[in-house]
């Protein structure tokens, strides 16, 4: 019958014989996968049961200080000369100045591999792959207050305890609210940390991109919203980039500090890579250097910046 209607064996259905002649191969599919999906063989196999009795979790961090700087600072005119201007740079394989070149071959090749992942298989291969994940993000809005917390604790509260450090620095009145700036930082889970351990005694300043990724003073659950004045600087975007920005995001920080600025700044930009993960670091060279020099104009002598590199993330700052 089939033959009648001109069907030829070992060709495919249809007027041009376009139609699928192998068979679809036989696998087990993972949850809602379609029929014939190929799972990579990053992934474990789908009959695996995992025990997490075996697994022991033995982890505690630990800092290792750089030595301090004792030598002259190079001048402007010097610091001016590095400056090279040329194409934009979309390759990091030779980028082995400060690392080892086999080193930087291997890490490219590993995260190769979780380009055929799709954005669920690869949330849960870092589910299962790192018990830290079971924490998620506890009473906080989104994960990053976490984040910030064990960054605070591991430094023996250098950050909340500011003002209660035993030193002679001129900039440390415990008279005065901890003062602190969250740039690059919606929704803003480092800011609610900080509210939740200082509450009435602090005040925050933010400066983030309006639109999706802006601050949802709303979720901060465990610490006081209205200790947080979120700032967008003179063009009321949020964008990092533009240098009129930051210098009206100084003179707001400035004005409302006695002249002095903050104790301390967090930043934690980033924006999505997908597609181009191995140059993540060149692409975001431009939001790190940025967010530095915010904190060079708005962070008082002996105090500190913090920040937080995202990795595949889709949110900005």
């Amino acid at each position: 019958m089939m033959s009648k209607m001109g069907f030829t064996g070992g060709l495919g259905l249809g007027k041009l014989k376009q139609g699928r002649v192998a068979p679809v191969e036989t696998t087990q599919t993972r949850g809602r996968l379609g029929l014939g999906s190929k799972v990579p063989d990053v992934l474990a196999p789908a009959n695996v049961i995992w025990d997490s009795s075996a697994e022991v979790i033995d982890f505690k961090a630990k800092l290792e200080w750089m030595p301090p700087f004792h030598q002259p600072v190079p001048s402007f005119e010097e610091m001016n000369s590095w400056v090279v201007i040329g194409r934009r740079k979309e390759a990091i394989e030779d980028e082995i100045q400060f690392c080892d070149p086999e080193v930087l071959s291997e890490v490219l090749n590993c995260k190769t591999v979780f380009d055929s992942l799709d954005e669920k298989q690869l949330r849960d291969a870092r589910t299962r792959s790192n018990p830290f994940e079971t924490i998620k993000k506890v009473f906080f809005q989104n994960r990053a207050a976490v984040k910030m917390a064990e960054i605070d604790a591991v430094t023996e509260f250098m950050f909340t305890n500011f003002n209660q450090r035993n030193d002679d620095a001129s900039n440390v009145d415990a008279k005065e609210p901890l003062y602190f700036a969250d740039v690059c930082a919606g929704p803003g889970g480092f800011s609610e940390y900080v509210l939740f351990r200082k509450k009435w005694h602090s005040k925050g300043f933010g400066f983030t991109l309006k639109g999706d990724n802006d601050f949802k003073l709303e979720e901060f659950l465990v610490g006081p919203p209205e200790c947080f004045e979120p700032y967008y600087g003179k063009n009321g975007d949020g964008n990092v980039y533009e240098p009129e920005n930051i210098t009206s995001l100084k003179d707001f920080i400035y004005d409302n500090t006695d002249g002095r600025g903050v104790h301390f700044m967090m930043a934690d930009g980033g924006f999505s890579v997908d597609g181009q993960e191995n140059i993540q670091e060149i692409l975001s060279k431009r939001l790190y250097l940025c967010q530095f020099l915010v904190a060079l104009c708005v962070v008082r002598t002996g105090s500190y910046l913090v920040s937080g590199f995202r990795k595949r993330s889709s949110s900005s700052g």
